[in-house]
């Protein structure tokens, strides 16, 4: 069953930001690294890549041109993963919740509400957004969403709750560093993914009536076959670390063909519950894992508005980032210049085992 949730208005998002593992503020032996496809197979499988690519038949270029994949960021340096030379989730998370606020000229004191979303945390029982509340000095509510990559929208409708109930500003923050967990013989997934974070700043204003959440679907789906995730049990035991179970696993032909389905259903639905508002979209910033993917989602929603939905995706520049993938395309879109008050946006995202939703919000 899905859940539709319905309008929260009066709200205005004052600032967005993203944070990637080479901006400036993070370097010497902490700094990330910036990886083409070729970058990607030489990293994972050392001087004799070129032989092994062919060997498997794995091809760069198509995954560029039929995937949309062309470059990503890691906190991964090396062949062998060590989360703890490098970056982590919460150090993403920090610096684009600080870029936010600083865009927006406002004190982390006075944001009463922070949630943030990631697959990927840097520890299994403290929570992160706790952390990015005590680095950057929040005093209120703290919390963690796991969804993958819906998680931020989640947030989002979660923010706008807490905004219409009291709160007078938020802060939702997906973050991900999924090339801490990607198997190295597997090159073909290590491609599809990047690291990053994305922030979306949020507050209360009685003179924006007309803006804010217009509607949200939610739903979780069951799908099956094997997915993309890490099947490791925890408290992690010797076992499964000796068969590589805390690596990221790729997923069979049943369930990317149920996922590229479930893209298409989840536009499908947003038009129909809210055909309208559909009608005169003005961008469409998705959470993005691969071209096909986009091209299901893309499709309802660009003829429900007679081709004006303008597509917003960083995924040939950052890859896929999972829980940070919708924030930093919205990022992108208000750094852009290109979106007007008043701009009606709808966002989807599908993902972490399955959850499914779809939203809409008016600059």
């Amino acid at each position: 069953m899905t859940l539709r949730h319905s309008a929260l208005l009066g709200l205005r998002v004052v600032a967005s930001a993203s944070a990637r593992p080479c901006d400036a503020e993070f370097s010497g032996a902490r700094a990330g690294v910036e990886l083409s496809n070729v970058d990607v197979a030489r990293l994972l499988l050392g001087d004799g890549f070129e032989a092994e690519l062919a060997r498997s038949e794995l091809d760069p270029e198509r995954a560029r041109v039929a995937w949309g994949l062309e470059r990503r960021q890691w906190v991964r340096t090396r062949r062998l993963a060590t989360p703890a030379s490098g970056l982590d989730a919460g150090d993403l998370a920090t610096a684009a919740a600080r870029t936010a606020l600083q865009r927006a000229g406002i004190a982390a004191e006075r944001v009463d509400v922070l949630v943030t979303a990631t697959s990927t945390p840097p520890r299994i029982s403290s929570s992160l957004a706790s952390r990015v509340a005590r680095e950057l000095g929040v005093g209120g509510v703290a919390l963690d969403l796991r969804a993958g990559g819906a998680g931020p929208l989640h947030g989002l409708v979660a923010a706008a709750q807490h905004l219409a109930h009291g709160a007078s500003c938020a802060l939702v923050v997906g973050v991900e560093t999924s090339s801490l967990y990607l198997d190295a013989h597997d090159v073909r997934s290590a491609w599809l993914y990047g690291d990053g974070a994305g922030a979306l700043l949020l507050m209360r204003d009685a003179d924006a009536a007309e803006r804010g959440l217009v509607g949200a679907l939610l739903a979780t789906e069951h799908v099956v076959g094997r997915p993309f995730t890490v099947p490791g049990v925890l408290p992690p035991t010797a076992e499964a670390l000796a068969r590589g179970d805390y690596r990221f696993q790729r997923p069979d032909g049943a369930y990317g063909a149920a996922l590229l389905e479930l893209w298409a259903a989840a536009s499908r639905e947003l038009v129909a519950e809210f055909p309208r508002e559909c009608a005169e979209l003005a961008h469409f910033a998705p959470y993005a894992v691969s071209r096909p993917q986009l091209d299901a989602a893309c499709a309802p929603l660009v003829a429900a508005s007679a081709g004006r939905a303008r597509l917003v995706t960083t995924l040939a520049r950052d890859a896929c980032v999972g829980a940070a993938g919708a924030l930093i395309a919205l990022d992108a879109l208000l750094e852009s210049g290109a979106a007007q008050s008043g701009d009606l946006i709808a966002t989807t995202a599908v993902g972490g085992g399955v959850h499914r939703a779809a939203l809409l919000w008016r600059l």
